[in-house]
C-alpha cells in the first residue's frame, strides 16, 4: 500500500482464522501487516513493503490486538 491509498477493513473480523492482511494494535501503534499461519500452527507477521524485510511471529509474548482484516483497497491511479 502506498501513502494515500484508501483501505476498506472489516472491523467484525476481530480473530485469525485466514491468511491476510490485516490491522494490528500492539505497542501502542496500529500496523497493517499481512498474517500467514506457518506449518507449526504459529501466525507469522511480515510486511509487503519491499524496504521493510522484518518477520515476526507471534507467540503470546506480546499483546496484539487484531482490530480488523483489510478486504479491499483502492488507490485511484491509472494502471
Amino acid at each position: 500500500f502506498l501513502d494515500g491509498d484508501v483501505l476498506l477493513v472489516d472491523a467484525g473480523v476481530r480473530t485469525l482464522e485466514v491468511d491476510g492482511v490485516y490491522v494490528l494494535a500492539a505497542q501502542n501503534r496500529l500496523f497493517i501487516k499481512r498474517v500467514r499461519q506457518r506449518l507449526d500452527g504459529a501466525y507469522e507477521i511480515s510486511s509487503d513493503n519491499p524496504t521493510v524485510k522484518t518477520v515476526d511471529v507471534l507467540d503470546g509474548k506480546h499483546a496484539v490486538e487484531i482490530l480488523g482484516k483489510v478486504i479491499w483497497i483502492w488507490n485511484g491511479r491509472k494502471i
